[in-house]
Formats: structure tokens, sequence, C-alpha cells
């Protein structure tokens, strides 16, 4: 026997990748327990993938060697970290149960601009995209001091070039997913679709889904619109996945209820908001390929909700593909189109500059005022910007986020607004209602956030609260309200949510999340702000500004200036008044911003009037319930020519 033979041969480096997707927060567990599990609690019993080349699930985790690089994914393109393999892939009681030791050695995010992750193949698998991370890794200034372990092999392993960084079973340049998509109530609009070529979904009062900047925003604006006590969780991902997530090329089943199929369609067109149409607005273009009636009776079918990714149903999706290769149970109504050349890299825009020069352009604040703001939220991390009606207070809470970070990236702010109903399970967490009528334990709004700001610790994060005093605060924050205080932002200080996970770690707020809350002075419910908030928020007062700035604004949105003088005198008359009434006070002001409205259409007199009719004279008449006689005073005092 050679020498050579008894020496084992250098072992090539693998590249895996696994999402969170549906567990962001076990990112955080991953670092702080120095381990990597699937999210997949039947990953040794059901295939990984189907058709992949790379074998059943036990077969991938048994072939992870110390040594391979695991990728973490959020997403089709959203990279939370990477570390190195320091063992093999073993079995607890933890869930889930089958775990590797990784060494994390990258836990800055960064997201990729080309082809992105088949989110629907990786629970656990390998990743060709390997060079594509380094380029985008390169971008970041510094790059992570980490990714230098990664690029040189260890000892027992083979260098290999950032061009060969590929699976054994290369993914394909454009590789399709599929949906489900529900056609309204028994498959309404279905006809019409195939008439139309489209898909379409509704939920009109949102308007052009590509006005909101994350998924958070979205879930906002479906609770502003649709109300509820609801997260609306399927909802806001119907919407963020028919807008962002399909691409031309992935295939679509139309389906009602779980199992029943109606027809099936290849997408060739990016997403659309109709105007001309007065319900389904949001659209894509669709060729039909498929028609007629068809069950799958085999398997558990897919979830009711109106969109989902299928392209991990497996069983759901078998007899599919096998229509699609040949039409035996459904009538064929069209040809595929050739699949689309691999996507160009996207380079975002990256978010426009913000300086103290145009806060002092947007804000009725001084140079000193603004600076004040700035180090009263860099010293406590919460502040409560308070003032009368009209200050701006919300205006003022979204710049000085703007400020802090230098950038308007309102990606890294989070906009909730309290009210009498909302509680903590809307929050922080609580279990919510599932299509399947069951339950789950869903995170609120503050805890997606938080995980957010853990995931990338090198940028400010700020979570927006308006009208922080209406809502119930005790029972909002619950057990955190501790956690908010700026000396105890670290895992020392970790406490466990009252619905908790299995193997969770405890919760804490990081460093790098700020508080801004705003509060109405002038609301009677102002006394529900207990000490407990107060001592672990800095409060800081508005006012009216009816001075100079104000004057020029008015001229500015065409105002005569001797009208513009005399507005302002009369409203300080006003604000006068209501400083004196012993009832009232500099709590109940008029603010600044009920006269900030350009001039439209309307001549200065009837804009002056409707502002007078519509905004503050119901709002004098609230101030003065009880005395008729002043509020019609003070009302006839602003009307008539100013």
């Amino acid at each position: 026997m050679s020498l050579n033979s008894a020496v084992p041969a250098p072992k090539k480096r693998n590249y895996w990748a696994t999402q969170v997707e549906a567990s962001p927060e076990v990112w955080l567990q991953f670092r702080q327990q120095g381990v990597v599990r699937p999210l997949f609690h039947q990953l040794l019993t059901s295939p990984a993938t189907e058709g992949n080349g790379n074998g059943d699930g036990s077969q991938l985790l048994a072939q992870v060697q110390p040594g391979d690089v695991v990728i973490v994914t959020r997403g089709p393109r959203r990279v939370l970290g990477i570390g190195q393999a320091t063992g093999h892939f073993a079995h607890d009681n933890g869930q889930p149960p089958h775990y590797c030791p990784v060494e994390w050695l990258v836990t800055t995010p960064v997201d990729l601009t080309g082809t992105p992750f088949n989110t629907g193949s990786m629970v656990w698998n390998r990743t060709s995209q390997w060079a594509a991370i380094l380029e985008a890794y390169a971008q970041q200034n510094p790059p992570p001091a980490g990714l230098a372990k990664l690029e040189q092999p260890g000892p027992d392993e083979v260098a290999e070039p950032v061009a060969n960084y590929t699976s054994p079973a290369p993914e394909p340049a454009f590789s399709p997913n599929y949906w489900a998509i529900g056609a309204g109530e028994g498959g309404t609009f279905w006809k019409a679709w195939q008439a139309e070529g489209v898909m379409s979904i509704g939920w009109e009062a949102l308007g052009d889904l590509r006005q909101y900047a994350n998924d958070e925003e979205l879930r906002h604006a479906l609770k502003q619109h649709y109300g509820g006590d609801t997260t609306h969780n399927n909802n806001m991902l119907a919407c963020w996945q028919f807008c962002h997530e399909i691409r031309p090329g992935d295939y679509v089943v139309v389906k009602i209820g779980r199992r029943k199929i109606l027809g099936i369609g290849q997408v060739t067109g990016d997403y659309a908001f109709d105007t001309a149409r007065t319900v389904h607005n949001n659209i894509r273009a669709v060729n039909w390929l498929l028609e007629g009636w068809m069950e799958d009776k085999a398997g558990p079918g897919v979830p009711t909700k109106t969109l989902t990714s299928i392209t991990s149903y497996h069983t759901f999706l078998k007899p599919i593909l096998a229509e699609l290769a040949e039409a035996t149970h459904l009538k064929q109504i069209g040809k595929p189109q050739p699949l689309p050349p691999a996507e160009k890299p996207v380079v975002p825009s990256p978010p426009r500059p913000y300086t103290l020069a145009e806060a002092e352009q947007d804000l009725f604040l001084s140079t000193a005022q603004i600076q004040h703001l700035q180090a009263a939220l860099k010293r406590k991390k919460n502040i409560i910007v308070q003032g009368p009606p009209g200050v701006g207070k919300t205006y003022v809470a979204r710049r000085l986020a703007w400020l802090q970070m230098g950038v308007q990236d309102n990606r890294r702010v989070q906009l909730v607004q309290f009210h009498q109903s909302y509680s903590y399970e809307d929050f922080i967490r609580g279990w919510r209602p599932t299509a399947t009528n069951g339950f789950e334990l869903a995170d609120g709004v503050f805890v997606d956030f938080v995980q957010r700001a853990h995931d990338d610790p090198k940028q400010d994060y700020f979570f927006l609260i308006d009208e922080i005093n209406r809502g119930n605060l005790s029972k909002i924050f619950g057990e955190l309200l501790m956690l908010l205080e700026a000396d105890k932002r670290n895992a020392t200080y970790a406490l466990p949510l009252t619905y908790r996970k299995p193997r969770e770690a405890p919760f804490f707020v990081p460093p790098n999340l700020y508080i801004i809350g705003t509060m109405n002075t002038a609301d009677r419910s102002l006394a529900l702000v207990d000490y407990a908030l107060r001592r672990r928020f800095t409060f800081v007062d508005l006012v009216p500004m009816l001075g100079d700035k104000l004057r020029q604004q008015l001229i500015g949105n065409h105002i005569p200036e001797e009208m513009a003088a005399d507005i302002l005198t009369r409203v300080a008359a006003l604000n006068l008044a209501i400083k004196e009434d012993k009832n009232l006070g500099s709590g109940f002001l008029i603010g600044h911003s009920y006269f900030c409205t350009p001039l439209g259409e309307e001549t200065p007199a009837a804009w002056w009037e409707a502002i007078v009719s519509h905004d503050l004279a119901p709002l004098l008449r609230e101030y003065w319930f009880d005395s008729e006689t002043k509020a019609n005073k003070a009302i006839a005092a602003l009307h008539g020519p100013a």
C-alpha cells in the first residue's frame, strides 16, 4: 500500500443555506447557543426537496461536515449571517430537534441584488449563491472581519476559487416558484381573469401596494383601513407577496378551498395597480394554460387564505406538475412561454441624506430645540414629544428619527398608534386564529421590530408610538417596561416573555433601538400615563409656533401678506383666551400645523373659512362643551374676512 493511499483526500467544503422566515426570532437563539436548527420538525423523515439530486433530508444532514459554511437567510434576498460548522448534526429534545454546532462569524445582514434564493427549497439545502454573497458583503465598508476566516480553507480542506463555489446540483438561472390563489368566493373572478389574461387581489383601500416600504407599513395600513383586532398576517403576506415576490415565469394555480383546482397559468407581467377597475385593482398579467376542474384527494391540500407559496407543498404540487407536462384532467387553453432570462442585478437607490439644515427647514423649531431633542433621545433612548393639537408631534418624531440616522430610511422606522383596544397580544405576542381553525403563537409588531434591530446591530432603529397615552400602558407593555431603560439594553437583564416559545432565549431590547412617543396634552385621558412609564421616558414639550416662519409659509402658500398677519393675530388672541381659561390652559392651545395646508383651487378666503368651520370650530365646541356662548364667541372671532 502506498503512502498516498493511507492519507485521506482533502474534502470539499459545502455551502448550506437555511431560512428562518417562519420564526425569525430563532436567529438570535442560533447566535446565543452556537448552533443551527433547521426549521423543519420532520426533516429526517420528509424530503427536503424533490428532484434536486441531493437526496432526502436525512442524507442532507449526514453530508454536513466540520468546516462547512452555514448561511441563514430570511426571504428571497436577505442574508442574516454566516457561520462555520464545528461538528456534525445531532438530535435532542429541542424544537426543532436536529442541531449542528456552529461558530457564527458574520452577524451583519446584507441583501443580494442578483438572483434571489429559491425560498421554497431552503429549509436546509446547498446553495450556489456563495459568490453573490461575498460580492454583496464586499460592498460594506468595512466588510465583516469574519469573512476572512470563511475564505480560507481548513487544514483538511481543498482550496476552491470563488468562481467554483457551486453546489453539485447548481440552481438554474431562473427557477420558477408555484403559487395558489383564490379567485373569490366560489371562484367568482375566474372567468373574468381568463377573459382579461390577469389575476387580481382586493384590498382596494390600500392603493398602490408599491408605496409601502416594508411589510409592517403594509400591516399598519391594513389595520387603519380595515380595522379589527386581528394582526392581518395573512392579508399582509398576500399583498406583499403579490406585489414583490411573484415573478414573471412563476406558475399560479387557481383554487377553491383547500383542494379544488380551476386552472393553471404562467405569470407574464409585473405588479400593476389599475385605477380603472372598481374592485380588485391589484393585478398581474397571466398566460392561462389549463382550465377545468380537478381535486387533490391525496393530501391535506393547501391553506384557505388568498395567496400561498406552494413550491414546498410537494404532495399538492405533484399532480399539478404532471398536468402541466400532459393535461389529463384539465383542458389546455394556452402554451407556456419561454422562461425569462436571469435577473439583472438591481442596485437599490440609497436612502436620501437628511441633515440638520433640512430639519431646520422642515420643522417649526430652532436649532437649539432640535439639538435638545437629539440629546434627550441619545441619552434616554426613549422620549415622548407632547403638546397641544396641531403642533406637528408625529411629523417631528419621524424627522427626528431621520436626523439621528442621517438618512430618510423608513425601513428602519416603525409607526404604530395606541388605542383603548390595543393589548399586549397585539404589541408583544399572543395567540392568533389560523386558517385551519387552530391557533398559533404570533409575534406582535414590537417583537418583530426588535428582531430587525437585533439582526442589524450596527444601525439605529426607531419605533414611533403615536397617541401613546390612549392605550392601557401597563397592559400593553407588560413585563417589558423595565427593559426599556437605557442601562438595561443587554442580555444581562433579559426576561422571558409571558407567551414563550419552546427553547426560546429570554427577551431584551437592543441598544440600537430608540422609542419616540407622541402625546396630545389636550387629551382627557392624560392621567393614564403612570409614573412607571414617566420615569423611563424624557418628556419634551412642543408649543404652537405662530411667528415669522409661519407667516412666511402662509405667504409662500399664496396667502396675501396682510391676510397672513391677520390670521396670526386672530389665532394668537384665541390661544391667549384658551391659556387663561382655568379649565383649559396651555395644553389646549391651537397649533401651527392647522394652517400649513397649501392653498388649492379655492380662494384664500374660502381656504380660511374651511379651516375655521371644519377643523377649529368642532375642536372649540369640544373645549367649551359646558359654555356654548364662549365657543360661539371664539368661532365668530375667527370667521369673516381675515
